[in-house]
């Protein structure tokens, strides 16, 4: 099965540091459409503008998955959806 990234939105939890922003960096390098969330989000920014040319579009915000609250809206912004 091949994933059609740029066909797709993909949202990275925990996207403002280690594996997690590598792969947005690699779904951006394929064209991939991005949703960063991270609690840490003063890191967001910066990654974005890193691998924004890449992406055809992107969105950062932060959040808390270990608030109940966070999950339903983080669950509505994308189709792939990575949490390692």
């Amino acid at each position: 099965m091949t994933i059609k990234f740029s066909q797709s939105a993909s949202l990275i939890t925990g996207a403002s540091s280690g594996l997690e922003e590598e792969f947005a960096r690699t779904i951006a390098a394929r064209g991939g459409n991005l949703v960063l969330a991270a609690r840490r989000a003063e890191r967001l920014p910066g990654i974005k503008r890193v691998i924004v040319t890449n992406s055809k579009r992107m969105g950062v915000f932060r959040t808390d998955l270990s608030k109940l609250h966070s999950v339903g809206s983080v669950n509505a912004h994308g189709n792939i959806c990575v949490n390692a």
